[in-house]
């Protein structure tokens, strides 16, 4: 029988059950047990109760399922309310470790929320479409006073869907009174290339493992999160282009045709800083650079102009030859002085020759 949001079910491998409360990724279904408790446990794990079945079925007759290792990180056992002053202040941490660290990029993940002060939280956790603010809900629950709490597991391919993750709080007390707290709802940018590295996942004071941490709260204080928009990233590259005009129609153009006009396309050259800036936009700033150089020395033939790219990987590298080949095929394209330049440099010699209309 298909497990539906509702459903009572009774767990196959321990006493007890409760109500399906939610999905979550990797076949797992999120239970409220009788006693109010969240407990992620797999569908397969549980069975569907009909009203005045008294039914459970036995474990042999199960079938068999592929064991799947799963690293337990054990959260701290949650001992009386802390009463101390210190514990007034909510510090919260949003936390991602891998299952096996020697298999980044191949092995799941998995997310908790570190609650280091005195008040339960109540937490919606969920990711948000960047362009339209959609949300969709990961998890709910309740997250005790002074614990690490698990939240979920997803699978490698599932990084692309988590690139933005909202986490909603509402901090209180079950047993007492308290001081009111602002509710939280924090943004996060997940960036998928960190969980592929290994010197992303580092020492921290909650997991005897490496994680990827996120502070959404430090004494009472959200931490800041600076959202940059593409717009906001085009409209600084125009502002740098804007500026790196004004200063060449300030400064006199060298006419002599011997003299290399030598342009290093390394962004730490190009750019103030690149806060923000995912790597295609620094890419095509330094396109950009390579086509405005080229439109300002055409008017003159046999001058040489060095773009200095790296060697790298080699994208850089190509793109200039891409440039060269469909906008200036006129002019000739070799490699720079070794001597003077390495392996990373191409020297581009203008020629007399027509542009060839596209």
């Amino acid at each position: 029988m298909k497990i539906k949001i509702g459903d009572t079910v009774r767990f196959l491998d321990s006493v007890g059950g409760g109500v399906v409360k939610a999905f979550c990724s990797g076949n797992v279904v999120m239970v409220e047990t009788e006693d109010g408790f969240d407990v992620p446990v797999y569908e397969n794990e549980v069975v569907v109760i009909t009203p005045g079945s008294t039914l459970v079925p036995k474990a042999e007759l199960k079938l068999p399922v592929k064991e799947e290792v799963r690293v337990e990180h054990k959260p701290k056992p949650v001992h009386p309310r802390p009463t101390s002053k210190a514990g007034e202040k909510l510090n919260i941490v949003l936390a991602y470790l891998p299952d096996e660290i020697n298999e980044l990029g191949k092995c799941g993940y998995e997310a908790y929320i570190v609650n280091e002060s005195n008040y339960d939280l109540y937490l919606i956790y969920s990711t948000e479409d960047r362009d339209t603010g959609e949300r969709k809900m990961l998890f709910s629950g309740n997250i005790p006073y002074d614990s690490v709490e698990y939240i979920e597991s997803f699978a490698v391919e599932d990084l692309s869907d988590r690139r933005r993750i909202a986490c909603q709080i509402i901090p209180y007390k079950s047993d007492t009174k308290y001081g009111a707290k602002p509710c939280i709802d924090a943004v996060v940018k997940l960036e998928p290339q960190r969980f592929f590295k290994r010197h992303a996942f580092a020492p921290n004071p909650y997991f005897d493992e490496g994680a990827i941490t996120f502070v959404l709260m430090n004494d009472d204080k959200e931490a800041p999160r600076f959202e940059i928009r593409s717009e906001d990233i085009q409209s600084k590259m125009d502002e740098k282009i804007r500026q790196d005009q004004k200063i060449k129609a300030k400064a006199k153009p060298v006419i002599d045709p011997n003299a290399p006009l030598v342009v290093d396309l390394h962004h730490h050259e190009l750019l103030d800083t690149t806060v923000g800036m995912e790597p295609k936009d620094i890419l095509e700033y330094q396109k950009r650079t390579v086509i405005e150089t080229m439109e300002a020395n055409l008017k003159f033939p046999g001058k040489k102009i060095i773009f200095i790219h790296g060697k790298g990987d080699g994208v850089l590298r190509k793109e200039v030859e891409k440039i060269m080949k469909s906008r200036y095929d006129f002019c000739s394209m070799q490699d720079a002085s070794f001597q003077e330049y390495g392996f990373g440099a191409t020297q581009i010699t203008i020629r007399k020759e027509q542009r060839k209309q596209k």
